[in-house]
């Protein structure tokens, strides 16, 4: 979709715009890559174990507190429908993708059905999970701190987009390297939709979404969804999984793996030389009338 006010995805600015389509095409292939937005479950680190420990840590508080309410969740499983009614709730209210609100509905639920008031339970079990949700220290791939302050250091910006609702204020080490930070909560919508692409390239004020480069898990909500804006993308495949379709620009196994120079990260991407494209694209801009180069 074209947000109001936007030219589309992929749309060159308007004061680059040419009719020579050669021009165009050599401008997008050559624009260097400034910004790297990443995705953070099972791309920074490893989700399920940080998932499972956070879902045990709301299980014990709630066993110790309101044990009333643990005859109707005696497993994961059990609050896993309480959570899925809820995630149909929330998504009739056009906010599927705020997990926070979700996990809270279904907590309210379980103290219905329990006759406890949710205005006990609600905010203090929430609690006891997303503490435990945003410990992600020990669950970082290897390498991806080190690889993730190298390119910092470069001079890219850094930027992390995620679906979801992780705060990296508890994680020091990875706060401090990204400039912006963004959740679906936060933006109003979750990948891929268009709308939080939009927002990195609002935040970043880049000339054109190719200057970014989107590296995350999913082939559907990361490389689909910023391909739709015309972003670069790398696709971080660990598992080494067959999808001759993914459309991603590069697939690497691990964060840890990508290029830390711009030159390195536009030839991994299979870019041409800019040196030379750019003498080009200046060759056939002479040869246009001024005021539509």
């Amino acid at each position: 979709r074209t947000r109001r006010g936007r030219r589309g995805p992929g749309a060159e600015p308007e004061a680059g715009r040419s009719r020579s389509g050669r021009t165009r095409a050599v401008t997008m292939a050559t624009r260097p890559v400034r910004v790297l937005s990443f995705d953070l479950d099972d791309t920074i680190w490893h989700c399920a174990p940080v998932l499972s420990r956070a879902a045990r840590k709301q299980h014990e508080y709630l066993r110790e507190h309101f044990p009333e309410m643990i005859a109707h969740i005696p497993n994961e499983k059990a609050f896993s429908e309480y959570f899925s009614a809820a995630r149909e709730e929330v998504g009739r209210e056009q906010r599927g993708f705020d997990l926070t609100l979700t996990r809270k509905r279904a907590i309210e639920r379980i103290a219905r059905t329990a006759g406890v008031d949710p205005k006990l339970v609600v905010e203090s079990a929430y609690q006891a999970f997303i503490t435990e949700r945003c410990r992600v220290a020990d669950h970082i791939f290897e390498g991806v701190v080190a690889r993730l302050k190298e390119l910092r250091d470069a001079g890219f910006t850094l930027v992390s987009l995620t679906n979801g609702n992780c705060d990296l204020s508890h994680t020091p080490e990875l706060h401090e390297l990204f400039e912006h930070q963004l959740t679906a909560e936060g933006v109003g919508a979750a990948k891929p939709d268009p709308e939080p692409f939009y927002k990195v390239i609002e935040l970043t004020k880049v000339d054109h979404p190719s200057e970014i480069c989107h590296i995350g898990d999913s082939i559907y909500s990361d490389i689909g969804g910023a391909r739709s804006v015309g972003m670069r993308t790398i696709w971080v495949n660990r598992s080494g999984a067959e999808a001759a379709e993914h459309g991603a620009d590069l697939v690497v196994r691990c964060v840890a793996d990508l290029p830390t120079t711009v030159e390195e990260l536009m030839k991994a991407l299979g870019c041409s030389n800019a040196a030379s494209t750019n003498a080009d694209a200046a060759k056939d801009n002479d040869a246009l009338p001024a005021e539509i180069t």
